[in-house]
Parts: structure tokens; C-alpha cells; sequence
């Protein structure tokens, strides 16, 4: 690929007194010579420095690999490869390649900024303003205490300098009279025979009242012949049975639980239709008429409780089993309406936002993603889960740029990966969306 380099940003230098190595900035753009477009990728540029316009040897260079350019901009960083030690004493001039494909003319004339670089090879001057060295103090010098102004005040460090200093110090563990405390704590006696009004004895922990010592006690509760009105034989002794025809009158009312110890089932009965209620061997609440031909039916609904089960088998092997997690049906799943899926509106508690399943003439798979071309062309690793159950036959496969390209076209697509390439043989570096859709394993002929 022909490049063409314009220098978009001045050259800056980055340089102190003893700085090694010497920098200096560098900010182009590359566009193709041929189409005109600016160049997105990664390439390779050398920048050498010569002191004529053209032919001559380099004095410098250095290859800066893998350059990141973006929209034809880039940057790089002169003398971060190799030192760049040229004295900037004179004119010079920088060439530049990019990816081997011969340097471009003409040479890139350097401007005044990178000779600030010079400031590294000033002269070691022999007088600085007029004046000889000895007319300066070194660096590291000395003064006399006497020749300082502004100086700090003098605090002594010697015991016998210090003015008002007490003549004795206590020792650091010490004690004192408790007459001499000032502010001291109220006093509490901690000895029994320094508290006042103390009782005189204390009934133990663990003791007993007689009845008649006992103040603001109930009065005693009499031995009554009746209770509400009722006689004893009123009611039921506390240990008592029940004919097992108890529950079985219209208008019978049960308050309580209904435990059956014997048996499995609840029988019921209206002239020539019944039913049955029973538990199975695997603990199922089973309801209807015979226990191979069981059915639920509801006017309204059948709401099961935190950690309940329901399990319905309509025959053929076909099973609906409901939990509080989902709905699990086994074999097809017909239904007469549209299969949606309704949730609150988290804006109106009045409203439901309600959304149809998609539905066709196959059972189909889909699965989407976003990929990005890398030089016009992208391999798609489509995920684990769409292969184990998608054919292999019968894909379809959308693409879509995301950003400036000639266009797109799918190479191959097959349930494990799809493969994408630019229109016309482009290079571009760009993302794009995905959509690929199948056919169940299993279901080719549904």
C-alpha cells in the first residue's frame, strides 16, 4: 500500500539540561495513494534525519512497528527507539517510510522546535555576564554566624542557659495524700458496715407465700354444674371417635385439618359421575375419575404455594408439571391463542406490558451477536449452545456494518461459526451486528 504523510501537528521537543535520551514529538497523517482514503489499521514507519533535502546519508534513524492509525492520524515519539544525539546545529531534514514501501519525497524540513534541543550542547562559557568564576560563591559554601541578617531567635540548649526553670521535678511514679487531691470523686463505701439503712435480713432466692399473706389475689374459681347453659353431657369428653360417615350431610361444615391415616384417597360421588382425589406413590396430589385417566380442571385458577408441585399426565406420554419456578411440558405444546409473556409496567402500576411469541411455519433457532472486521474480514465463532441444537442445514445469516465500509457479504455460515468479508476486497476496520437463524435437530420436518 502507497502512502501519502501530512504533517498535521508541529514538531514539539521535550528536553531539560541532562536529559537522555532527547525527544521530540511527531504527529502525521496517512492517506492511500491510490483511492485517496485515510488509512485505519496498524503499520510500520522508519523516520530518518539527513542534513540535505535529497539523496545524502541518514545521520539518525529508527523503525517505529505496529502504529496504530485512525482515520490516517498518528503519533509517535522521535528518539524513544534509538537516542537521537544530533546537536541541532543546523538545518535538517526528516524522511519517511511506511511499511517498506520506499521513503516519500519530499523530505519533511524540520522547523525550529526540535532545535531547542540544542540547549544540551551549549558551550561551556568562560565568563557568564562578564564575570570569572571567582566572582560567584560555590555551590555548597559556608557563613560566618555574624554576617547573617533575619536570623531566627536564639533558643538555648544548654540547662544552664534556660532562664526560670523549677528547681525540683517529681519523680514519674509518685503518689499523694488523699487531703491533698483537689476535685476528688463522692466517696462510696465499699465495706458492709460503712452502708446505711441496710435491711437487716433477705428472704432466700427460692422461697414460698402462704395464700393468706398474699395481696390483690383472684377470688377463688367455684366448681359450676354448668358451662354457657350446658349441662356436661352437652359436650364431647376430650378423648372421643368419630363415625367414619361423620363428614357426609349437605350443609356439613369442617373447621380444622382432615387427616386419613388409612387409605390414600377421597371418594366423591354425584348419581352416575365421581371422583378422586389421591396422593401416588411419589407423593403427587393426583385428581379424576380413575387414576390412568387423571385430569385437572379449574373455573378460575389453581394457585400453588411456595415449594409446591403439580403434575398433570393427559396420556400418549405427554406431561404438564407446574411448579413455582415455571410451566414444563413434555412433547408439543398446542395452543389455540397467542403464547406471550406479561410483565408489570414499571412506570404505571395500572398497566401490563404485554409481548406475542414470534411464530412461523418451522421451528426455528436464531442467535445474534456483534463481531468486527479486522482488514475486511471477520470469523464468527457462533456460541456452544446454538450448535448442540440447531441442523446444519437450512441457515440463514444477516449482516450488518456499524460503521463506514463499501459493504458486506456472509463467505460461509454453518451452526458453528460464520464468516464474514468486506464487498470488492476492502481493508476496513469496522464492527458490524449479526443475526443467524436455523432450524431445531430434530424438528427439520415439523
Amino acid at each position: 500500500m502507497r502512502c501519502v504523510v501530512t504533517v498535521v501537528v508541529a514538531l514539539t521537543a521535550a528536553v531539560a539540561m541532562a536529559d537522555v535520551p532527547k525527544l521530540i514529538n511527531f504527529q502525521g497523517r496517512l492517506t492511500d495513494k491510490q483511492t485517496g482514503q485515510r488509512v485505519n489499521g496498524t503499520v510500520d514507519i522508519t523516520f530518518r534525519i539527513y542534513d540535505v533535502a535529497t539523496g545524502g546519508t541518514p545521520l539518525w534513524e529508527e523503525t517505529h512497528t505496529g502504529v496504530q492509525v485512525k482515520d490516517g492520524l498518528y503519533a509517535v515519539v522521535l528518539g524513544s527507539v534509538q537516542p537521537l544525539n544530533l546537536p541541532f546545529d543546523k538545518q535538517y531534514w526528516l524522511g519517511i517510510e511506511v511499511n517498506n514501501d520506499g521513503e516519500m519525497t519530499p523530505r519533511y524540513q524540520m522547523a525550529s522546535v526540535p532545535y531547542a534541543l540544542r540547549a544540551a550542547y551549549a558551550e561551556d562559557a568562560d565568563k557568564l555576564d562578564g564575570h570569572d568564576a571567582s566572582d560567584f560563591a560555590a555551590a555548597t559554601h559556608t557563613h560566618d554566624w555574624n554576617d547573617i541578617t533575619n536570623k531566627p531567635q536564639y533558643y538555648p540548649t544548654e540547662w544552664s542557659q534556660i532562664a526560670n526553670k523549677p528547681s525540683t521535678f517529681p519523680p514519674s511514679s509518685h503518689t499523694h495524700d488523699w487531703n491533698d487531691i483537689t476535685n476528688k470523686p463522692q466517696y462510696y463505701p465499699t465495706e458492709w458496715n460503712q452502708i446505711a439503712n441496710k435491711p437487716s435480713t433477705f428472704p432466700p432466692s427460692s422461697h414460698t407465700h402462704d395464700w393468706n399473706d398474699i395481696t390483690n389475689k383472684p377470688s377463688k374459681y367455684p366448681d359450676a354444674d354448668k358451662l354457657d347453659g350446658h349441662d356436661s353431657s352437652y359436650f364431647a369428653p376430650a378423648s372421643h371417635n368419630h363415625d367414619s360417615r361423620y363428614v357426609n350431610v349437605t350443609g356439613d361444615t369442617m373447621t380444622g385439618d382432615l387427616t386419613i391415616s388409612s387409605g390414600n384417597a377421597l371418594h366423591f360421588t354425584n348419581g352416575s359421575y365421581s371422583a378422586d382425589i389421591w396422593v401416588n406413590s411419589n407423593g403427587y396430589l393426583i385428581m379424576g375419575n380413575t387414576p390412568k385417566g387423571a385430569t385437572v380442571k379449574a373455573s378460575n385458577r389453581v394457585t400453588l404455594s411456595a415449594g409446591s408441585d403439580c403434575a398433570v399426565h393427559i396420556g400418549g406420554g405427554q406431561i404438564v408439571y407446574i411448579n413455582n419456578v415455571g410451566l414444563y411440558v413434555w412433547k408439543d405444546l398446542n395452543v389455540s391463542g397467542t403464547k406471550n409473556f406479561v410483565q408489570p409496567h414499571p412506570k404505571d402500576p395500572e398497566k401490563e406490558i404485554v409481548y406475542a411469541c414470534l411464530e412461523g411455519g418451522e421451528s426455528g433457532t436464531y442467535c445474534r451477536g456483534v463481531g468486527r472486521l479486522v482488514n475486511g474480514a471477520a470469523v464468527v465463532k457462533l456460541p456452544e449452545h446454538f450448535t448442540l441444537v440447531t441442523a446444519e442445514e437450512g441457515l440463514t445469516a444477516y449482516v450488518t456494518p456499524m460503521g463506514e465500509c463499501i459493504g458486506l457479504y456472509v463467505e460461509r455460515v454453518n451452526n458453528r461459526e460464520l464468516v464474514v468479508r468486506e464487498v470488492g476486497g476492502g481493508k476496513s476496520n469496522v464492527n458490524f451486528s449479526w443475526l443467524v437463524m436455523g432450524i431445531r435437530k430434530g424438528y427439520e420436518n415439523y
